[in-house]
């Protein structure tokens, strides 16, 4: 009964976890880029809606409103004035640009909440619930439910209408799509806006179960990338039935594993499982045409050894 029990209540981190895979993956759809600032922008949603709803008095509806709108802002602006202008360059370092990002808005974050932990209470249903002998709250059925309208949505999004059929071109082959008109870097903004606004309603979701705290919002991104690996990068579906997995292991070993640190661990084994089974890493969008890092000839330059060796004294 313990296993069924824990595994219902694993059901409210699982729709978080879906979310923010979701958020990833509309980004790397487009933009061919793992984003490690995910959980940042994420944790800028949940400190918009804390100032709005808990500071200010702000509805609660209109508090989740602009947490979901400022952290589309914030990757949107980002999208357009930094990686827009790193599209040649090599992977490697538009995932730095994106790890700048996360320590710029950790930074902040801490200067101006100093690392407390907030709690905020849930604005779902939190009556019990008894299905079969076990009981657990309601706000885990809300949960799960809004994950999965959520998912409907995303993927007739992607597979119905013309901005989701030509983000899979662009996925597939950028060059291709623009010969089409399509462009690359229209889509990724507005992908950017619309992930970058999935982690923020994910992180509004989450707060009430696990406290608000800067470090536990910012590293949200490791069960994301551990969902959407688990997914293969692709189907929405596919990331809900992924999302519920991982959290549903995640509470299990909170019941039953008793060494300090596990529970955390489960989704960082997961991505490690993942790429141990595949054999490969995961590969960014038109690989083969990435530009990658400029090497030298390998001749030696006589006259530049020269000066640095026998300076000028003049």
């Amino acid at each position: 009964m313990d296993v069924v029990q824990f595994a219902i209540l694993g059901l409210g981190i699982s729709a978080v976890f879906t979310l923010l895979a979701q958020g990833v993956v509309l980004v790397y759809r487009t933009s061919g880029l793992l984003n490690f600032a995910h959980g940042a922008l994420a944790m800028v949603g949940a400190y918009t809606f804390y100032e709005l709803n808990m500071m200010r008095g702000v509805p609660y509806p209109l508090a989740v409103l602009a947490a979901m709108v400022v952290p589309a802002v914030v990757g949107a602006v980002f999208y357009w004035l930094v990686l827009r202008r790193l599209k040649h360059a090599s992977p490697i370092v538009r995932i730095v640009a994106t790890l700048g990002l996360l320590t710029v808005l950790q930074s902040i974050a801490t200067m101006r909440y100093e690392g407390e932990i907030k709690r905020v209470p849930s604005a779902l249903p939190l009556e019990p619930v008894t299905i079969g002998g076990v009981t657990f709250g309601q706000d885990r059925l809300w949960l799960i439910a809004i994950a999965g309208v959520i998912t409907i949505c995303l993927h007739l999004l992607s597979t119905r209408t013309i901005w989701g059929l030509a983000s899979s071109a662009v996925a597939e082959n950028q060059r291709a799509a623009a010969s089409l008109g399509w462009s690359a870097d229209r889509l990724s903004v507005v992908s950017w806006a619309l992930g970058s606004s999935l982690g923020g309603l994910a992180a509004v979701l989450i707060i009430p179960l696990t406290g608000l705290m800067v470090t536990n919002l910012t590293m949200l991104i490791i069960p994301a990338l551990a969902v959407a690996l688990l997914a293969g990068f692709r189907s929405f579906p596919m990331i809900l039935f992924a999302g519920i997995a991982v959290g549903v292991a995640q509470s299990l070993a909170t019941r039953f594993v008793n060494v300090t640190g596990v529970p955390q661990s489960v989704a960082f084994l997961v991505i490690v499982a993942v790429l141990v089974v595949r054999g490969r890493s995961l590969p960014m969008r038109s690989h083969v045409l990435e530009r990658l890092p400029a090497l030298g000839s390998g001749r030696v330059n006589w006259k530049l050894l020269a000066r640095l060796l026998w300076p000028s004294r003049s």
